[in-house]
């Protein structure tokens, strides 16, 4: 589990509108096969501002704060215009779980705030794709929505899956990333968790 302080940094780092998206963009585009640091090529500021529509100036000055932060790193630098080009990868992957909410190291605010810039990625991620079409282009496409009750030994179990499920993914696009690194094969994909107390249905009391 990574230390109380690296915990808070990437609190306020998914906090923050701007470099949420950054961070985001940054992993999906240059994480490596390994999962533990920066791949070779990564990517610049200038394709960065084009896919957040935002201001090189502004994508340059948060992306010092990551470097600083040590979540992205600069992977190398190539000459363009005269000019070098920096390239920057993710060094670790932007995953909040279970290391939030245990021993108190972000309050709930910042959780609730974490949680929020989360789901609007995911939104965002999942509306672009229906725009394109490209999110029931292959037969195995997934939405589901499951809603009951439980009690805390359920609770526990569906945590357990959850952290479990992720952790599978994560193994899946690492032997993919590994089969394509030459190929050069790759199609995009978009793949989200979610879990969390309901409110109570309405007209219900609770208990």
């Amino acid at each position: 589990m990574a230390s109380d302080d690296r915990v808070k940094a990437m609190a306020r780092t998914m906090g923050d509108p701007v470099q949420a998206r950054i961070l985001f963009s940054v992993a999906e585009a240059s994480l490596g096969a390994s999962g533990t640091g920066p791949s070779p090529h990564g990517v610049t500021v200038r394709e960065l501002a084009a896919r957040l529509d935002e201001p090189p100036r502004r994508v340059r000055y948060h992306l010092g704060h990551l470097v600083d932060e040590g979540f992205i790193a600069v992977t190398d630098g190539r000459m363009r215009r005269g000019v070098v080009e920096r390239y920057y990868g993710a060094t670790e992957m932007p995953i909040i779980g279970l290391e939030v909410t245990l021993g108190g190291a972000v309050s709930i605010d910042e959780q609730r705030q974490l949680t929020l810039e989360i789901l609007k990625a995911i939104f965002a991620d999942a509306s672009a794709a229906l725009a394109s079409g490209t999110y029931n282009s292959r037969p195995e496409w997934m939405a589901a929505r499951l809603r009951s009750e439980v009690d805390e030994q359920g609770w526990r179990e569906l945590s357990e899956i959850q952290e479990a499920a992720l952790a599978d993914q994560q193994k899946v696009l690492e032997r993919a990333m590994q089969r394509t690194d030459s190929a050069g094969e790759r199609f995009p994909v978009g793949v989200a968790q979610l879990m969390f107390e309901a409110p109570q249905w309405p007209g219900r009391p609770p208990g």
